[in-house]
This record gives C-alpha cells, sequence and structure tokens, in this order.
C-alpha cells in the first residue's frame, strides 16, 4: 500500500509540477501580448506626435513666409514714399500680417508707427 501511495505522490508532484509550468508559459505569453500592445500605444503616439510636429512646422513656415512678404510690402511702402518725399501717414500697414517671426519685420512697423505718430516724413524711417 506504501507503494501505491508513493507512486500517487509521484504523479501528483509530476503533474503539480507540469501545471506549474504550464501557468508559467500562459503569464509569460499573457506580459508578452502586454508588451506588444504597450509598443503599439507607444508607436501610435509617436506617430501622432510626428504628424503634431509637422503641422506646427508647416504653419509656422506659412507664418513666417507671410512675414517676409509683408516686410517687402512694407519696405516697398516706405520707399515709395520716401522717393516721392510723402509724409510718414501715407504709409500703409492696412493689411500686413505679422506673425512676429520676422523681427526686421516688428523693427520697420515700430519705426512707421513711430513716424506716423509724431508726423515726421517717411525719410526718418530707415529700412
Amino acid at each position: 500500500m506504501q507503494g501505491d501511495t508513493d507512486t500517487a505522490n509521484a504523479y501528483l508532484n509530476a503533474a503539480n509540477s507540469a501545471l506549474k509550468d504550464i501557468q508559467q508559459r500562459l503569464e509569460f505569453q499573457a506580459a508578452q501580448k502586454r508588451i506588444q500592445r504597450r509598443r503599439q500605444e507607444v508607436a501610435a503616439r509617436e506617430q501622432r506626435q510626428k504628424a503634431a510636429q509637422a503641422a506646427l512646422d508647416q504653419e509656422l513656415d506659412e507664418a513666417a513666409a507671410a512675414d517676409e512678404e509683408s516686410l517687402g510690402k512694407l519696405r516697398a511702402g516706405v520707399e515709395s514714399a520716401q522717393f516721392s518725399h510723402q509724409p510718414a501717414s501715407s504709409i500703409s500697414t492696412f493689411g500686413l500680417e505679422n506673425n512676429h517671426s520676422n523681427p526686421d519685420l516688428d523693427r520697420l512697423e515700430r519705426q512707421v508707427d513711430s513716424a506716423k505718430f509724431s508726423h515726421e516724413p517717411a525719410s526718418a524711417i530707415h529700412p
């Protein structure tokens, strides 16, 4: 009878060991799935961040281009007024887009506004 008990215990221990091994493998597979899911989430977030950065870069490029165009128009207006010996008040800043991406545009716009306010001639402005 002792032999039967020992054999049964050996089978039980082997079954418990196999069960433990299967349980560990299942836990490992579940962990692998969680890791894979997390990697996919991170990749999706990085993709969204890249798209947002690209949109921001494009918006900044467009703003800089608009500022450059406005600077050219303002310089042309100043030069025309200076050539015609007109007052600074004749220089139009209406419709100029200033996204403050170009310090030269900011500076020239301040000069024009100051000269207009002071009723100075256009020749007082130094583009």
